[in-house]
């Protein structure tokens, strides 16, 4: 028997190819040439010339079939063509022995893990990260199975041990950039994995790259495949994302992308944001930090404290930082009148801090997925037309107080309609 376990092994039944590659037809030229050829098998029919069996140094010297593209100019990621390519069997030279060692199970043996897209939520700055698989020969990371959740599986094995050595691995993977080849784990180069982004307008605008250098270890090392975005310095927007490896060798930078599979594509749409993940209420105002707030409060104080709620209806934990904190900046706008020494006066005006009375300076706070904070702000010189001003006397006054948080001062937070309440304060001595 020549087919077990989706193996092929001479001497070779051309129903059991036929079985392997789930093809009808019994035609040699038909098999050696279908495109149910699994590209990542090590051995399989190539675009060789001759009638005898191939052997392994001729097999090896056209790298497997697999033709896997590289650049030096980055700017050629960004709409150059990333299909890695198989060299097939050509007619006439369809060699029935080709599928001699052909597995049918090969693994990808260099791709992304995320999916088709990547969200970077510069709110929380805990997005997911980048991940990559490599299906490895030796080493720690030898055989584990690709996982969407860590990129690199710690414990199941891709194939069979017995079938590795069917497979394409990292360690063999070369690309060609014109007629130049490149390893990507080559002796004496620096291979980092990574993201290159560009904009709309197709320039470059930032890279992040692993921690760690891409390397065979007796002990796992997470930093060479999995990537934290939090590298990454972007404005709101949605970018494009490609996943490639860096090779520097003999001076010279090159760039290898991963498989573009349809499902774990080598370049993503990158949507920076995440500002639908919060959502704001307005809870009140108090008299001092400790007061529970209310919507009306009278008050002979010159300053008071309006309460924020923020909620976190996105998929990371948020962590905030009391003090000055430019991400949850409070506009508060103040109208009414007030009757001081002057007279009467109308009161009209915006009032913008991004300074967090609490949580207290210096404290962070964890808001877990589902749960929500509530962020005071002090609200100074609330009588006077001037926020930096304090009038010398009042005798009556009615305010109305809106708040709103935004990022930076500029981008409002999402509302819950039902908590956008007015806020009222009356003064009395």
């Amino acid at each position: 028997m020549s087919l077990n376990n989706g193996l092929l092994l001479a001497p070779l039944l051309i129903e059991e190819i036929c079985s392997a590659l789930g093809v009808n037809s019994r035609n040699l030229g038909v098999l050696c040439q279908s495109a149910n050829i699994n590209i990542f098998a090590k051995y399989k029919p190539l675009s060789l010339t001759g009638d005898e069996q191939l052997s392994d140094a001729l097999i090896l010297n056209a790298r497997y079939g697999l033709h896997a593209i590289a650049t030096s100019i980055r700017s050629n990621l960004r709409t150059m063509e990333l299909t890695w390519t198989y060299n097939g069997a050509r007619n006439p030279y369809n060699r029935e022995l080709d599928f001699h060692r052909y597995y049918n199970a090969a693994p990808c043996p260099f791709m992304q893990a995320n999916g088709e897209s990547l969200e970077l939520d510069i709110i929380s700055g805990d997005s997911q990260p980048a991940l990559f698989y490599l299906l490895m020969a030796s080493g720690a990371l030898a055989n584990k199975a690709f996982s969407s959740a860590s990129g690199i599986s710690s414990s199941s094995p891709a194939v069979p041990s017995d079938r590795l050595a069917y497979c394409i691995t990292a360690e063999e993977l070369g690309f060609w950039d014109g007629g130049a080849y490149h390893e990507l784990l080559a002796d004496g180069t620096t291979t980092h994995l990574g993201l290159i982004i560009f904009n709309n307008n197709g320039n470059y605008v930032d890279s992040v790259w692993a921690r760690a250098p891409l390397a065979i270890l007796p002990q796992r090392d997470n930093d060479m495949f999995i990537i934290p975005l939090d590298g990454l310095v972007l404005q709101e927007g949605t970018y494009t994302a490609i996943y490639c490896a860096r090779v520097v060798e003999e001076g010279h930078t090159y760039y290898l992308p991963v498989f573009n599979d349809s499902r774990y594509p080598a370049r993503v749409p990158l949507e920076v944001g995440g500002f639908e993940n919060y959502v704001q209420a307005r809870l009140g105002l108090a008299a001092s930090v400790g007061d529970n707030p209310a919507i009306s409060i009278t008050t002979g104080s010159n300053s008071l404290f309006i309460v924020m709620r923020l909620y976190n209806n996105g998929p990371n934990t948020i962590r905030i930082t009391g003090g000055f904190n430019e991400k949850f900046t409070l506009v508060a706008r103040v109208t009414g009148n007030v009757v001081d020494n002057t007279g009467n006066v109308s009161i009209d005006r915006t009032q913008t801090t991004a300074q967090l009375i609490s949580p207290s300076s210096g404290q962070q706070v964890s808001v877990a997925p589902g749960g929500y904070i509530d962020l005071i702000y002090s609200l100074s010189n609330i009588w006077s037309n001037n926020s930096s001003t304090s009038p010398s006397r009042i005798d009556s006054g009615s305010l109305t107080i809106g708040g709103a948080l935004m990022y930076s001062g500029t981008r409002e937070y999402t509302w819950r309609t039902i908590d956008q309440r007015i806020l009222t304060v009356t003064y009395q001595q």
